[in-house]
Parts: C-alpha cells; structure tokens; sequence
C-alpha cells in the first residue's frame, strides 16, 4: 500500500491527475498513467485525438514535435504509423522515455481498466473535432468507453459535441470554459455539465467565486499544497494537478503538522 493510500485524510479523493504524472513521466503516456494510479491516484485525466483513419488516440497536441521531437500532425499519421512513434519528451527526459509510444485510447483503456475504481476524465480535443467533425470523433469514442468497467466523464471545450455525447450515451459531461464571464455562466446553467472546468488563474478574486448549480467544480493547474487549499476553502470540489503524488503527500503533510 502506498503513503498517499494509507494517509487516513485521502487527498486523493479530491484530487485529479492531469494527463497522467507528466511531473515525472512523459505526458499522456501509458508508464504515467500505471505510475500515478500505483501511486494512489483516484481520479486521472488525459487527452483524445483522432488518427488519419479515425482512430483515437491519446495525445493532446495535434503537431508530434514537442513529445515525439519529430515532424508530422497527429491528423496525418495512421494509428499503425503513430503506435511506432516516441512521446518519450526527449527536450525534458533525453533517451530515458525513448522507447514509450504514443497510446491508442484502446490500449490506455486496457491499462485503466485493470483498476476499474479509478474514474477517467476523458478530453476530446478541438483539433479532431475541427479536423474529422464530431460525429467522427463521438462514435469510436462512445464504443470504447462502453466497453470500460471505470466509471467516465466525457469534457471538451466544444459545447456542441457534450450535448451529442450526453444525448447518445448518458455519460456525464465536464465542459472546459473560458474565459470567465456572465456569457459562459448562462451556458453552464443551459448545458448542465456534471462537472465545470476552470483553469486556476481565470478564477475571479474573492472568498466565494463559484456559480451555483448541480455540478462539481474542477480548477486545474494547480501545483501547491497552499493552492490547492485555497481553492478548496473558496468552494473547489476537484484539483487538477500535474503533480497528484507529490501534491497529495504535502497537503497530508500540512494536516498532520497542524
């Protein structure tokens, strides 16, 4: 058992993995993704695209450079073509991840669906849905995901493709918004996501920012233990973070020493 699964005030259970443990591990990565829910995560985020024959794919960039340090769009590249290609990061990891590839979302789900209790955030990327268009994007995403003993949560910044995938499959929804005004409050009270997403930074000065309404707030971006409090006591309901082990252990830590 690990520290954080043993820490009788379970910070895990408010906490969110963004994109696996992208602080010690490639991002959006198989070997993260294992590390974070051996490490006690609860809750774990990361990224879908399409593949150039619709496929998808976990991955949040639509270029290859930044993960892979090579050329070519994620549109462009076949699932064969893609499964060959690093996502090792080598700008911050050099050759250490060189032989970690980029994840079909059937592979990543097989890997999450060995700890069914873990609850997935899955987020369907503009790019795609620019690219191949909603449909194409709903309909191999939907029948993965049913096939999945973890319960999901479908989120986007695309309103639009929320409402088809609420409409078609009775999943619950996380809709990303920015920026931070009355226009996206009225949308929020109409869309009636189970869960709104708010980048830490956007998040209006105050004790008690947070609309009212049926849904769970998640603000992301979050690094600290001070943070993560103080989004908690204003009304915060998840924590997004890149760090969930460490940040789970130092806010364990604060309680224990208080």
């Amino acid at each position: 058992m690990s520290s954080i699964d043993s820490d009788s005030d379970r910070p895990v259970d408010w906490l969110l993995a963004h994109r696996g443990w992208p602080g010690r591990y490639p991002e959006n990565s198989r070997a993260g993704v294992a590390a974070v829910i051996e490490a006690g995560a609860r809750r774990v985020e990361f990224d879908v695209q399409l593949s150039a024959d619709r496929q998808p794919v976990v991955i949040h960039d639509d270029h290859l450079g930044r993960v892979s340090g090579r050329r070519g769009r994620v549109g462009s590249l076949s699932l064969a073509e893609l499964e060959k290609t690093s996502i090792g990061e080598p700008e911050r990891f050099g050759d250490r991840f060189a032989g970690e590839c980029l994840p079909s979302l059937e592979s990543m789900l097989e890997l999450t669906s060995r700890t069914p209790k873990v609850q997935l955030f899955v987020e369907l990327k503009r790019a795609s849905l620019r690219r191949f268009g909603r449909e194409a994007m709903v309909e191999p995403l939907l029948g993965a995901l049913s096939r999945v003993p973890n319960p999901v949560v479908v989120i986007s910044f695309d309103r639009r493709v929320l409402e088809m995938v609420r409409s078609r499959s009775g999943l619950p929804i996380g809709w990303v918004f920015k920026p931070w005004n009355e226009s996206a409050q009225v949308e929020a009270g109409r869309l009636q996501p189970e869960y709104l997403f708010v980048r830490q930074d956007r998040v209006p000065a105050g004790p008690a920012p947070f609309w009212p309404g049926d849904w769970q707030w998640v603000v992301y971006g979050v690094e600290t233990a001070a943070t993560a409090r103080e989004f908690r006591q204003r009304g915060t309901d998840v924590i997004e973070t890149d760090y969930l082990p460490e940040l789970a252990t130092a806010i364990s830590g604060e309680d224990k020493g208080s």
